[in-house]
């Protein structure tokens, strides 16, 4: 079939498909089976319009996604610290010390759990759950996660109050979770309350 041909018959079936006699909408139908997917939104006069081109290839986002940024979802009751270069530096290293500390008692008493840290790079190593690697990333003054269950997660030092460092956490702005909640829910380790030495 030519192009011309294809395209006649599709202008052809969108003409009936508009038309408020069903016959014709019945005849296009059995015509050009295709078209069957797309008929009931048309026919209900629903149309969804996107701003992106489909001829890049970009998904559309349709109105029931949740918004994605931080700043249209919000940390509830958390915002985000303006940390200089050493404040991000002391306060990360304490946090990733405390949960070393932590895992490092726990694989003494444990078997199936087992911790490196090395290079700036924490790796552990749960035997039914799946490796978990934190580190830091100090250009963007952040911890960053990968979980074998949750996948990625990018977190800031978000604090409660304007003192910028009292009653801080770990926050994770696209589900206000924080670093100690995750690692509470995914390996069953508190680490919110500071290793004893």
């Amino acid at each position: 079939m030519s192009r011309q041909a294809i395209s006649s018959v599709s202008r052809g079936c969108l003409r009936a498909l508009r038309s408020p006699r069903p016959s014709h909408i019945n005849r296009c139908l059995i015509a050009t089976p295709s078209i069957a997917n797309v008929a009931p939104f048309m026919a209900n006069g629903v149309r969804n319009f996107t701003n992106v081109s489909s001829r890049l290839g970009a998904a559309a986002q349709t109105p029931e996604q949740p918004p994605t940024s931080s700043t249209e979802k919000g940390l509830t009751g958390f915002t985000p610290a303006e940390l200089s270069e050493s404040q991000y530096h002391d306060i990360a290293d304490e946090y990733l010390e405390n949960v070393l500390t932590i895992f490092e008692a726990l694989q003494d008493s444990r078997e199936d759990i087992d911790i490196e840290f090395s290079s700036g790079v924490m790796t552990i190593t749960h035997n039914d759950i799946g490796t978990y690697v934190i580190n830091k990333q100090p250009p963007n003054k952040q911890i960053w996660l990968s979980s074998p269950i949750s996948g990625p997660k990018r977190y800031d030092w978000c604090v409660e109050d304007d003192s910028q460092q009292a009653n801080g956490h770990w926050m994770y702005s696209r589900d206000n979770s924080s670093l100690d909640s995750l690692i509470l829910e995914e390996l069953g380790v508190d680490i919110s309350m500071p290793a004893e030495n």
